[in-house]
């Protein structure tokens, strides 16, 4: 059954067992928990979140998909062997829970309800957006553009959002990009940082096509085939994750020991979000994005290993890590290798880097 992608449960194995035992006479066999749990060790068999669902047309026409996909990685990788890899990009919209939370927690056994303390609960169902952008080189281009939600834009916004220099702030009553949003960071925030002649890796969302109508050529822009995202664009094979990883870490520490930080309001967003930006664009993070290029099938030789954000500037610290004015370190700076306090690198914006 799991070879046509069908759903299967414990129901289904016994119910498959007793069936082969009624057919082979077995007359004495008990499809127990115990023989059950001893049929799925031995076997290997494991209970799996379902993380993607697809329909039996997809299935039919997935060696197609996987030919054009493997079409489109000859030609880039062509395109990448004639010109320099800091010229050649991949950008892509990734949408941010307002606050984050990990979904699991440990407790205590035998607890029924499990709950968990946020400042506002409909900031765990609502995201704003960042346009994340690449190099095959390696680096994270910034500022990145961030859409927030705001049904009712104040008049404060651009002011309370201007000290997070790592984000270009803008706005819409959903929190996705529109089509003007994106015309808007392809001239504004991308091609001033990109240079000349810039090779854009991007999906086939309307929104970059329009884009692309418009700068009448001075950008290649090469589009992904549709459905491909998941194994070709380096973003989506393995830089979100990651990214999505430390925002969850950093939010979790700072709900849990700085309980008065508003992580879901304007300006703790931008924090959030700003500091992730930076840290990410640290140069012992390069071979990370290397790697989501390896991945993703554009490069043939795997890049040096790495080590990942979380793994940098948090599980870095020790017992007597300390920050420089003596109290207990909150996070390690990727970029100076600095241990600092939550009021050193939060509240007063640590940015060796700038």
């Amino acid at each position: 059954m799991r070879s046509e992608l069908e759903e299967i449960h414990d129901r289904d194995l016994i119910d498959s067992a007793i069936k082969a035992a009624d057919e082979l006479g077995l007359t004495n066999f008990k499809a127990s928990e115990g023989w059950l749990h001893a049929f799925k060790k031995k076997n290997g068999i494991v209970s799996r979140k379902i993380n993607a669902v697809v329909t039996k047309a997809q299935i039919a026409n997935q060696p197609e998909l996987d030919d054009t996909i493997e079409e489109f990685r000859v030609k880039m990788k062509a395109v990448m062997a004639e010109n320099r890899l800091e010229k050649v990009f991949n950008a892509d919209q990734t949408g941010i829970k307002q606050e984050m939370i990990s979904g699991r927690t440990l407790a205590i056994k035998g607890e029924k309800k499990i709950k968990a303390v946020v400042k506002r609960v409909n900031a765990t169902t609502h995201s704003y957006t960042v346009q994340v952008c690449v190099s095959a080189d390696g680096k994270l281009i910034l500022p990145a553009m961030v859409v927030f939600c705001e049904p009712k834009r104040p008049a404060c916004f651009e002011q309370q959002l201007l000290p997070f220099k790592n984000i270009k702030a803008y706005s819409t009553k959903s929190g996705l990009m529109t089509s003007q949003l994106g015309i808007t960071w392809l001239q504004d925030i991308f091609k001033p940082n990109a240079g000349e002649n810039p090779i854009l890796m991007v999906d086939s969302w309307t929104g970059y096509q329009k884009a692309i109508e418009e700068d009448e050529g001075a950008v290649q822009m090469h589009i992904l085939p549709p459905k491909s995202t998941s194994v070709a664009q380096p973003l989506d094979v393995y830089f979100n994750r990651p990214f999505k990883n430390f925002i969850r870490l950093l939010s979790c520490k700072i709900r849990r020991f700085f309980p008065d930080f508003d992580l879901s309001s304007r300006q703790g967003m931008a924090t959030i979000i700003d500091i992730t930006l930076g840290q990410f664009s640290a140069d012992v993070f390069n071979d990370m994005i290397r790697y989501a290029w390896f991945a993703s099938g554009y490069f043939d030789e795997r890049p040096e290993k790495f080590e990942t954000p979380v793994t940098v500037c948090f599980d870095s610290i020790k017992i007597d890590s300390k920050c420089g004015c003596g109290k207990r370190a909150f996070i390690t700076c990727a970029h100076c290798d600095h241990f600092y306090c939550f009021h050193h690198f939060v509240k007063d914006r640590h940015r060796c880097y700038v």
